[in-house]
């Protein structure tokens, strides 16, 4: 993991200036839309109770968030595309392509791969869920006069599921940051089959790529620092879904087959 942030500082060396705009800019736009959708939220409902119970009103700021997210696709696009040129992780075929294509088609594919991502992100955290639901209810069944080993034995066993389901969204998490760079290298595939080319790519990295994230989590929240840390951090991952790349290529076959490198 330092061997990559190093090999990613270096890579970033000589294109400092270019990569803090990008930073600068990416958080600049989320942190505008974050500002916007709360201030929606507060102008619209002013009497809200937002410490009671939970209504429809309360899903009002996360759909104005997710919305915003969505539609800041294209942004998002342009600044990997840029990140991935002056790091050299993007070969002249790559970007070759990349200009030659149009920018709404490359934003519109770029959405449907960040959207089955997502899905599929929710999808996995499903079944941790439904264990930790599962528990609280046999915990609230049990009357308090009883203390029958069962019902705990019961809780308990719930309650190591769902930290063992918990590793699931945590795979799908670790294949949606090689998602930028899947992308990247292929981005006239079907967003299903980039998807699965995450998967592969970053096949044994799990532990990693999670602790490199949560490692960098404290500096992303002070604006001074997440200017360097985060293309730092987004080229790391690069670097890391190149590798995968590199070692999936000698021995590709069924149903990957088709997944064959685009000329320009």
């Amino acid at each position: 993991m330092t061997g990559l942030w190093h090999e990613a500082a270096r890579r970033l060396r000589g294109h400092r200036r270019d990569a803090s705009l990008i930073a600068a800019v990416r958080l600049s736009v989320l942190l505008l839309l974050l500002l916007c959708g709360r201030t929606a939220q507060v102008r619209l409902l002013p009497d809200a109770d937002f410490t009671g119970a939970v209504n429809l009103w309360d899903l009002f700021l996360p759909c104005c968030l997710l919305f915003s997210l969505l539609a800041a696709t294209p942004l998002r696009a342009q600044t990997i595309m840029q990140l991935g040129a002056i790091t050299g992780l993007l070969d002249e075929n790559d970007i070759g392509f990349l200009e030659s294509s149009s920018r709404m088609w490359l934003w519109l594919r770029a959405l449907h791969a960040r959207l089955l991502g997502g899905f599929m992100l929710l999808l996995s955290a499903i079944p941790a869920l439904a264990a930790l639901v599962a528990a609280k209810s046999v915990w609230l069944l049990i009357p308090p006069e009883q203390e029958g080993l069962l019902p705990l034995l019961t809780v308990l066993h719930l309650l190591m599921l769902a930290a063992a389901a918990f590793l699931l969204p945590l795979r799908v998490f670790a294949a949606c940051t090689a998602l930028p760079y899947c992308f990247l290298k292929m981005p006239h595939a079907s967003a299903l089959r980039v998807l699965l080319l995450s998967f592969r790519v970053t096949r044994r990295q799990t532990a990693g790529i999670v602790m490199m994230r949560l490692l960098a989590a404290p500096w992303l929240l002070l604006p001074v620092t997440a200017i360097y840390v985060l293309p730092t951090l987004l080229t790391a991952e690069f670097i890391r879904g190149s590798r995968g790349w590199r070692h999936m290529q000698p021995r590709r076959s069924g149903r990957f087959a088709g997944l064959e490198l685009h000329s320009a």
